[in-house]
Order: structure tokens, then C-alpha cells, then sequence
């Protein structure tokens, strides 16, 4: 009789839990499915079909481009990074 008592307990903790769980996805989903944003407006412009053909012109006007060179760009990331003082006031207002 004991053992038969504790297998139905255990079995109704099984069941609660479960459905407990259950009842919690449901909820989420559920809660999910409200709160989704909205799909984004698309303008007519934006759905046009791209033209195939490729501006040629446009083309050799970006391989003319002047490219920098290593050495200038090193000196501009040199010009470009910042010396942080390492004083701070009580305030937290840095002083140079």
C-alpha cells in the first residue's frame, strides 16, 4: 500500500511538472507571438529590379582612385591616437 502511494505522488509530480512546463511554453509563445515587431514597409522604389548592366564609367572612375600608401596611412593613425591623462580628480573629471 506504502509503495503504491509513493508511486502515485511520484507520477503527480511528473504530470504537474510537465504540464507546468507546458503550460509555460504555450504562455511564452504565446507572449512571443504579441510582441513581435512589425514587418518593415517596403517602398516601390526598393523593390524595383536592378538594372544588370553596370555603369562602366563609374568603374574606371574607382580604378583611377589614388590609393594611400602604408606609410601614410601609419602616419595618420599615428596623428589619430590619444595621450589619456592618468590624473583624475575626486569628481572624476580628468586634468591635463
Amino acid at each position: 500500500m506504502a509503495k503504491r502511494k509513493t508511486k502515485q505522488k511520484r507520477n503527480l509530480v511528473i504530470i504537474l511538472s510537465t504540464a507546468l512546463a507546458a503550460a509555460a511554453w504555450i504562455g511564452f509563445d504565446i507572449y512571443q507571438a504579441f510582441h513581435q515587431p512589425a514587418a518593415p514597409l517596403v517602398s516601390e522604389e526598393q523593390l524595383e529590379p536592378l538594372d544588370p548592366q553596370l555603369d562602366q564609367e563609374t568603374l574606371h572612375s574607382l580604378q583611377k582612385r589614388k590609393t594611400i600608401s602604408q606609410e601614410k596611412l601609419d602616419s595618420f593613425l599615428e596623428l589619430a591616437t590619444l595621450e589619456l591623462p592618468t590624473e583624475a580628480t575626486p569628481e572624476g573629471i580628468i586634468e591635463q
